[in-house]
């Protein structure tokens, strides 16, 4: 029998399935991210590092959203 998925390891195979099959994906970084070294990430979900990503902010929350919005046109 198999052994459930850790949280970590669904968010892993969702990014490596969606980077895979070429869905868009715009990180969004929560106040205080910052991304871990490539060489850290597993090997099938490292190309999201080079991806353009959001920075959220509480301080701004309507023009976040506004961009992202425009980012997803």
């Amino acid at each position: 029998m198999d052994q459930p998925l850790t949280p970590q390891q669904e968010l892993e195979q969702v990014l490596a399935t969606a980077l895979h099959c070429g869905t868009h994906i715009i990180p969004v970084m929560m106040e205080g991210f910052t991304w871990p070294k490539t060489e850290e990430l597993p090997e099938e979900i490292r190309e999201i590092s080079e991806l353009n990503a959001m920075s959220f902010s509480t301080e701004f929350f309507s023009a976040f959203i506004d961009k992202l919005l425009k980012w997803m046109e």
